[in-house]
């Protein structure tokens, strides 16, 4: 319950039934029954009615310094918001350029100001920004069924001279359409040529793969150990695009193509699922990256008191409301005189005793009436030696960043090239407030029940997906997506497996998921469901066992097997 309404609870329980206290005992407290306008006794009403709010609240909150520390030491993430994210383009400012242009990952990219405020977004891909452009796309269902993409370099630039190497592809659109489009490149590409003409290069074996998935590229930062799956699965619930990358690489041999100022990528298929929509060059792209909108920032420095037992943190800025705290990274003493902060270690993490003699810190979140985060320090020992504390902080700009339109983002930080413009494709993601009270002690419960069995029941991943959908508790259309999803698992079964690696026998399991497809946007998104799925059936099979993934359908008869993979490694 939040505190406005315990406020409003007390406030009409004294205004209220404090006239039928006072008619029943008139000795004891005969002026609650008067009814008067006096604003100063209006203000201690009010007064009296927020004190007994809060006390309610600390009454009804069950420890949560409990549950926040078991959780910060185990799934840190949980308590931090999801930022705002967003897809960004980077394109040459002359359509001349003749060079290849690259972009760092983790550079800053600013929006135009909101409020007076620019909202900093990060790049969590390495971006590469070749001389050319994609001028058609055309995908030839019948046999041979094929992918071709039109490749036009810039102007002064043939296939000679291009420098091209490989290409970094991203799907772009609606979910139906892109997952598709991803769909047809990393899972049903059996070999590549660059046509120019009547003049054709073949590409070495498996030169597209699939990028931007490993935990390297996270949106959110590192995961525990362990948690790669769960974490992916929390990503691709908060921003799917980031799973639509591609890579074709041995693009050297373009350079065989002599002086020829286009080319086509003619990716041979398989075969062409039904149902695919109508694809357009707009719907690959080149120069993409997620950024998240997250950076470092410094919090007010807290003087301290020995009276205090915990310490509001504040972000500092020019208007701190414009920021919000997305976790606490580091906290030191500063002592009267001395040349240095000194660190102080932070309580339960990395599983190890911080030093006794030193105090250790601690992080609790909680919500201000106005829904707001506020996060507080609490110690473990004397800060009787330190004046003050110094708080260094990753922020988001949290809801502010909502009011940004497609195209804003697009002032360029240190590390991008002058040569290169860049522009968010949408307006970022909302901003999404951790799970806190009971959404999370009922998170936590479920987690730590989580084991292999459980993923080898329709119920056990249902709850699994409800634990880890981060979109579903604030968004309406991600909570019917979320229920849509669930109906549409079938089944889940669980079998002893084994493969052949190395000339060894390994044993391990295969879990057949037996899903309706109408459940999905397309076979490319049931394929995008059961990579995210993959990774987590992989990292919590049994040690020296490997696990495999198969996704049947009942509807089409759908047959998806996934490589058998031994922890991150595939056995085939």
């Amino acid at each position: 319950m939040a505190l406005n309404t315990r406020y409003h609870d007390e406030l009409t329980y004294l205004r209220e039934l404090g006239k039928e206290f006072a008619a029943a005992h008139p000795d004891a407290a005969p002026m609650l029954a008067e009814s008067g306008s006096d604003p100063d006794v209006e203000r201690l009403l009010e007064g009296f009615a927020f004190l007994t709010a809060r006390l309610r609240q600390k009454l009804d909150d069950e420890l949560p310094e409990l549950t926040q520390s078991l959780v910060d030491a185990l799934w840190p993430d949980w308590l931090r918001p999801i930022p705002p994210i967003c897809m960004l383009q980077f394109e040459p400012v002359r359509v001349a350029d003749k060079e290849q242009r690259s972009v760092p990952r983790g550079v800053v990219v600013e929006s135009k100001p909101v409020d007076g405020t620019r909202c900093r977004f990060r790049t969590t891909l390495e971006v590469e920004v070749p001389p050319l452009r994609i001028s058609a796309l055309r995908l030839v269902a019948a046999a041979p069924a094929r992918l071709e993409i039109r490749l036009s370099f810039n102007e002064g630039v043939s296939a000679k001279t291009s420098g091209l190497r490989r290409l970094r592809l991203h799907a772009s659109g609606p979910m139906a359409v892109s997952a598709s489009l991803h769909d047809l490149l990393v899972r049903h590409t059996t070999a590549i040529e660059i046509v120019a003409g009547e003049r054709r290069v073949r590409l070495p074996e498996r030169s597209v793969r699939a990028i931007g998935d490993g935990p390297d590229a996270a949106l959110l930062g590192a995961a525990a150990p362990g948690y790669t799956g769960f974490s992916q699965l929390r990503e691709w619930s908060a921003f799917p695009s980031r799973f639509l990358f591609s890579e074709v690489t041995g693009l050297e041999a373009v350079a065989k193509l002599g002086e020829a100022t286009s080319v086509d990528l003619v990716c041979h298929l398989d075969r062409v699922p039904d149902g695919i929509p109508q694809l357009s060059e707009s719907n690959l792209l080149l120069g993409c990256t997620p950024a998240v909108n997250l950076f470092e920032a410094d919090a007010d420095p807290v003087s301290v008191d020995p009276r205090s037992r915990e310490y509001r943190v504040r972000p500092s800025g020019d208007d701190p409301a414009h920021r919000e705290i997305s976790a606490v990274e580091a906290v030191a003493g500063i002592i009267a005189g001395g040349d240095k902060p000194k660190p102080l270690a932070r309580l339960f993490r990395g599983g190890r005793a911080p030093d006794r003699e030193a105090p250790a810190w601690l992080a609790r979140r909680s919500t201000t009436p106005d829904g707001r985060l506020l996060t507080s320090l609490s110690f473990s020992g004397s800060l009787a030696e330190f004046e003050a504390i110094s708080i260094q902080l990753t922020c988001t700009n949290g809801r502010l960043a909502q009011a940004i339109a497609p195209g804003d983002v697009s002032i360029p930080g240190p590390g991008i090239p002058p040569t290169l413009r860049v522009r968010n494709l949408a307006k970022p993601t909302p901003h999404i407030p951790p799970p806190l009270g009971g959404q999370l002690d009922w998170r936590l419960l479920a987690q730590l029940g989580l084991n292999w069995r459980t993923l080898a029941d329709a119920e056990g991943l249902r709850s699994t997906l409800e634990i880890h959908h981060v979109r579903a508790a604030s968004d309406m259309q991600a909570r019917l997506a979320l229920k849509r999803l669930c109906s549409a698992i079938v089944s889940v079964a669980a079998r002893p497996d084994t493969q052949v690696s190395d000339g060894a026998l390994v044993r391990g399991v295969c879990v057949e998921l037996l899903i309706r497809e109408d459940g999905f946007d397309g076979e490319g998104d049931i394929a995008l469901f059961a990579a995210v799925l993959d990774e987590l059936i992989s990292q919590r099979a049994t040690l020296n066992s490997f696990g495999r993934l198969r996704v049947r359908g009942e509807q089409t008869g759908l047959v998806l097997d996934l490589p058998a993979r031994l922890g991150s490694r595939r056995l085939v």
